[in-house]
């Protein structure tokens, strides 16, 4: 049975309101990992965009460095999937709502995909370490992939901006993201439960976890039903429904299973998390 590990040093920073020339921004980020958002609508939108029953919804994901690749094109697809499923565009038809997300933390150390030593001659290693190897390669310049954290920080700054602009929502997205690795690889930082076996779940990875990790995946779950006028009932009313989810690695149906409730449990919190940050900013 794969242990949960939790950790206090990588408490949620969620703000919103924070661009002045934005009609809604929001940021989101555990430790150095951080994303923001802003969203711009509901405005005028060009002849051919324009829808006569819904608003246009428009995702574009902004990276740091480089240029738009394929990761980010598909990055920027998927959430423009994931929201144009709870938001109300019927209620602005012929007008254009525009959300740009972007990674503002600095991006993890690339590595080559085969170890080389100097004489350019491959170095022969085991295959534990050759199967880590394998899995810690990435792409260079505009083809490296997202992590998961950095997908999960990206839904929830974009919730708070959309909610931050006053967008009409059926429903409120949280995300989470899990790591599956060795107890051996997850930072010391971390509060070890006394029963864990040598591989282990880590909620919120950081970039060096993911890094090692066997397998990442992304949750995204969708909160509704919560009547404000009756905030004793919320756990009862409170209907949640997975919107997205990603996976890159190995793993197995138990681990999926496991996985998956421990990513709602997370992203309950987040929701939680989320729904005080704007009441304090209400207040």
């Amino acid at each position: 049975m794969h242990q949960r590990i939790a950790t206090e040093s990588r408490t949620p920073d969620a703000n919103i309101g924070i661009l002045a020339r934005a009609d809604g921004s929001g940021r989101f980020g555990y430790g150095s990992q951080i994303s923001l958002a802003s969203v711009t609508g509901p405005v005028e939108v060009r002849m051919r965009d324009e829808l006569t029953d819904m608003a246009s919804f428009q995702v574009v994901v902004s990276p740091l460095d480089n240029v738009p690749g394929i990761p980010t094109k598909a990055f920027a697809a998927e959430l423009q999937t994931v929201f144009g499923a709870v938001l109300l565009l019927h209620r602005h038809p012929r007008t254009l709502i525009q959300l740009v997300v972007q990674t503002t933390s600095k991006p993890m150390t690339t590595t080559p995909t085969v170890n080389l030593s100097l004489n350019t001659g491959e170095v022969n290693t085991s295959t534990e370490q050759s199967n880590k190897s394998l899995r810690t390669a990435h792409l260079r310049g505009p083809d490296i992939p997202f992590l998961a954290s950095e997908m999960a920080t990206s839904v929830n700054a974009s919730m708070l901006a959309l909610i931050d602009a006053g967008i009409p929502l059926r429903a409120t997205v949280t995300a989470t993201s899990c790591a599956v690795l060795s107890v051996d690889d997850a930072l010391r930082t971390r509060n070890m439960d006394p029963s864990h076996k040598s591989i282990c779940i880590v909620v919120d990875p950081s970039p060096e976890e993911e890094q090692c990790a066997i397998s990442c995946h992304v949750y995204a779950f969708a909160f509704s039903g919560y009547d404000p006028l009756n905030p004793q009932q919320q756990d009862h009313q409170t209907q949640v429904e997975l919107l997205y989810c990603a996976s890159t690695g190995i793993s197995n149906a138990k681990q999926r299973n496991e996985l998956y409730n421990i990513a709602r449990e997370a992203a309950n919190e987040q929701f939680h998390h989320l729904r005080s940050v704007l009441e304090s900013k209400a207040s």
